[in-house]
């Protein structure tokens, strides 16, 4: 009974410990999700508008769309593309009687547009259907 009651706390401890990871885990995974779906939403605006701010209001509406417009976000153009990087502290739950600070997660997603070959124009029709093929839209792409 007495080692019973010597190891409780630290068996509380323990499992107060793996939900906040696992917690934590989760909240890292949200957070990327998030900057996934601004960078891609602030790469489509751009490449529909050829406007940089409606591309960084649109990447701000995902955010708060996806419940994390209250982590610190930085919007950019690089060469690779539209960048989202997002900075948010995790939450602590059972580990808040421990000295363990929680994570802070830094997340980056990178989106571009590509804008298909278009082939020679000469006329030539699809046997299978007696259509001319249709040139390729322009679509957004995830590159990380």
């Amino acid at each position: 009974m007495i080692v019973f009651a010597l190891l409780l706390p630290i068996v509380v401890g323990l499992i107060g410990m793996s939900v906040d990871f696992a917690v934590w885990l989760r909240q890292r995974e949200h957070l990327q999700i998030a900057a996934d779906a601004a960078a891609v939403a602030g790469a489509l605006v751009y490449l529909q508008t050829g406007e940089r701010e409606r591309a960084n209001v649109a990447a701000r509406s995902s955010l708060a769309a996806h419940n994390s417009s209250e982590a610190d976000a930085t919007f950019d153009f690089t060469d690779e593309g539209y960048e989202v990087r997002l900075k948010k502290k995790g939450t602590k739950y059972f580990a808040g009687v421990m000295p363990l600070d929680p994570p802070v997660f830094n997340v980056s997603a990178t989106a571009d547009a590509v804008l298909p070959k278009e082939e020679p124009k000469r006329g030539r029709r699809d046997d299978r259907a007696g259509k001319k093929k249709a040139t390729p839209a322009p679509y957004v792409r995830l590159v990380h």
